[in-house]
């Protein structure tokens, strides 16, 4: 982008420019444990470790389950119903036993669960997760569990829907992607 803004700027003084090539490094993303992700859910407090689960248990993106409220939660069924973000589609997901207990445990004084829904308190939020998470990697011995994020929780989600990736028609549904109807359209007969 800067590089097209400098071009821009050369052409108009009367100069030329070979802009550099620029080629992306492939790399694959960080999946963590299943038991690394636990001993993190473990070492949190309650209301960390119950965001942590959800992320776990949906596959949701961390501002989709930060936005969650109270109503969204059905107890009885233990299932959550998340809003859409980035033009997907809403999804009623199973939670674990766990993550139902976890959330029935927390104070419900506003309509949402772990926040006022401003990024400004999310951003606060995930800041004292990175500062617990350094602290419970040192205390644990396990440096692996500083590469936990909320986003490598939502892959991890997402990786366990199937071994063809994101071709996969149950990571479709799990993510709430709005091409599914197309998708089932390519898909080979099996």
């Amino acid at each position: 982008m800067a590089c097209g803004a400098y071009a821009i700027y050369a052409k108009q003084h009367g100069f030329t420019l070979a802009p550099p090539r620029y080629r992306r490094v492939e790399k694959l993303p960080f999946i963590p444990l299943d038991s690394e992700v636990e001993q993190l859910i473990a070492a949190m407090g309650l209301r960390t470790s119950t965001f942590l689960s959800v992320l776990k248990d949906t596959a949701a993106r961390p501002l989709e389950a930060w936005n969650l409220k109270w109503s969204d939660i059905d107890f009885a069924n233990s299932a959550v119903t998340i809003a859409p973000l980035k033009h997907s589609k809403p999804r009623r997901l199973k939670l674990s036993s766990r993550t139902v207990n976890q959330l029935g445990q927390l104070q419900r004084g506003s309509a949402r669960i772990f926040g006022d829904g401003t990024l400004r308190t999310y951003q606060h939020f995930l800041r004292n997760f990175e500062l617990a998470r350094k602290d419970a990697a040192k205390r644990l011995g396990n440096p692996r569990l500083n590469a936990i994020s909320f986003r490598n929780l939502h892959k991890l989600g997402l990786s366990s829907c199937g071994s063809r990736g994101f071709l996969d028609l149950k990571w479709r549904k799990v993510t709430g992607n709005p091409f599914e109807t197309l998708l089932k359209q390519r898909l080979p007969k099996t």
